[in-house]
């Protein structure tokens, strides 16, 4: 693993004044006018991503494999600092005085996995990487494998979750009468 020392990370954004939220909200026009053009692949760190899909799947990817509360390679990290940077809304706050890095940690009792942007100062923040991925790219969640919605009724079962049966419905008493 990279040391915090040799992540160059915090040369973007110092701190959230109304200078850098200016840069940070003509970042993310820039990126929204080029979210409607599918031509030009989206550079993020060392990569270029022609999809939202590739670029879900690739962070994803690195969440599910990187180790907990460790700092991230300086490969990964300036992947996620260019999509948290040109796709998060709020990416000044965010980001805060300077990065030290990111990892990946627990989000909830449930033990959901989530980035977080590790600052200078020690605090640290949570951030979606499925938002930022959906502000750049037009394609997020048109295939996302969350897999069929299902309407009505308890359940997801074979039937839609409109429960068992048809006429009568129930499960019956068993055998012939």
């Amino acid at each position: 693993m990279s040391d915090t020392a040799d992540i160059k990370l915090d040369d973007t954004v110092k701190s959230p004044s109304s200078e850098t939220e200016a840069a940070t909200t003509t970042a993310a026009a820039n990126v929204t006018a080029s979210k409607t053009e599918k031509s030009e692949p989206v550079k993020l760190g060392y990569k270029n991503f022609t999809s939202g899909n590739e670029a879900c799947a690739y962070f994803k990817s690195i969440m599910n494999s990187a180790p907990m509360d460790v700092n991230l390679n300086e490969y990964e990290a300036k992947a996620l600092h260019d999509l948290l940077k040109n796709g998060h809304p709020h990416a000044a706050k965010k980001i805060g005085e300077g990065l030290a890095g990111f990892q990946v940690r627990r989000f909830n009792e449930a033990g959901a996995l989530a980035f977080y942007v590790v600052r200078k100062d020690g605090s640290s923040e949570d951030f979606s990487y499925l938002k930022c991925c959906a502000a750049l790219f037009t394609d997020v969640g048109s295939d996302s494998g969350r897999g069929k919605q299902h309407e009505g009724g308890r359940g997801k079962g074979r039937f839609g979750g409109r429960g068992r049966g048809g006429r009568g419905g129930g499960r019956g008493r068993g055998g012939r009468r």
